[in-house]
């Protein structure tokens, strides 16, 4: 139930935030909003908000009228063609299957170096300890061709037990820990679960423990869009890298904004952004090429791959500030 109010509350701030400045638009002009992937669930997502509280939009010459966060995959993708705003931070299986599906887009930077906090856990009184012991059991994960099933199909390869685990869909973070509950699966994923009641779970392993370099997230936007407003593009990529540098100097500041768009404790809030920090998750836009391929092979594993990734193709670091490029 934690989990739920906290992704209900995110969700609540969100549609207030959207709601109030789309009113104050006029009304003939359409809203920008800047499409975010999980925002308010993932703290990959988190220096966009930061970049609204502390201005950094503004001070880039930048107008727009909000964020609009979404579950990922096909409905960022989604979110982001309907704006008028054609720019967005999206999962990286995600913004692959899309131009695998024919979209003409570029990634213009990188939101990650790893998975951060993203774990698997089950209930305390489980005998699953470790990976390991998952033999024989029946282990969920969010959606088909998620992120969190790349990663659980990558991990159980990786140690031989790709045949010895059942898999299973729960349909989202919250409904997986209703499952797991009930008693009806043996692990589910979450995203740091430092944040859920102490000793109401047990966590079985962080995804990094396995996979220690991933980017699941990138910058995208349309070559098209890129092509007609190039210094808008830049100065996007921009903010998000003055975000990062501000919520690694400032942590205390950029807390209030995860604790207040998260709807959980302003402690735990820091304490979350500073193990973060210390396992170097957030990205300041520098494309880690090892950290993207990682991705990509366990998108041959879901079967969400129709042909090779060129990367070179889709990735124009001419956006980046130059000491990234």
């Amino acid at each position: 139930m934690a989990l739920i109010k906290a992704m209900a509350g995110a969700t609540a701030a969100m549609a207030a935030l959207v709601a109030v400045v789309v009113a104050a638009s006029p009304a003939a002009r359409a809203a920008k909003l800047l499409t975010v992937t999980e925002y308010g669930v993932a703290a990959t997502s988190l220096p966009w908000g930061v970049a609204r509280d502390q201005g950094l939009f503004k001070k880039n010459g930048l107008d727009f009228d909000g964020i609009i966060g979404s579950n990922g995959g096909g409905t960022a993708v989604r979110n982001m063609m309907a704006s008028d705003l054609p720019f967005g931070e999206i999962s990286t299986s995600g913004a692959v299957s899309a131009v695998q599906t024919g979209l003409d887009v570029l990634f213009v930077y990188s939101a990650n170096n790893n998975s951060g906090g993203m774990a698997w856990i089950t209930l305390p009184g489980s005998p699953v300890k470790t990976l390991m012991d998952l033999k024989g059991r029946k282990v969920g994960y969010t959606n088909p061709r998620s992120t969190t099933e790349t990663f659980i199909r990558i991990i159980l390869h990786n140690s031989g037990l790709t045949n010895d685990v059942t898999l299973t869909p729960t349909g989202g973070i919250a409904p997986g820990l209703t499952i797991l509950n009930q008693g009806a699966i043996d692990a589910v994923p979450v995203d740091e679960p430092e944040l859920y009641p102490a000793g109401k779970y047990r966590r079985v392993f962080f995804v990094r423990d396995y996979v220690p370099e991933a980017t699941w997230t990138v910058g995208i936007t349309t070559r098209a869009f890129a092509t007609s407003n190039p210094d808008m593009v830049r100065k996007l990529v921009l903010v998000h890298r003055q975000a990062v540098d501000f919520m690694r100097e400032h942590t205390d500041a950029a807390a209030k904004t995860y604790a207040k768009d998260w709807n959980i404790p302003e402690p735990q809030a820091k304490e979350v952004m500073h193990n973060l920090f210390a396992a170097n998750y957030w990205s300041r836009g520098d494309f880690n090429m090892k950290a993207l391929d990682v991705l990509v092979s366990g998108m041959g594993m879901t079967g969400a791959l129709k042909g090779p990734v060129d990367f070179a193709k889709l990735i124009d670091k001419s956006f980046l500030p130059p000491d990234l490029r």
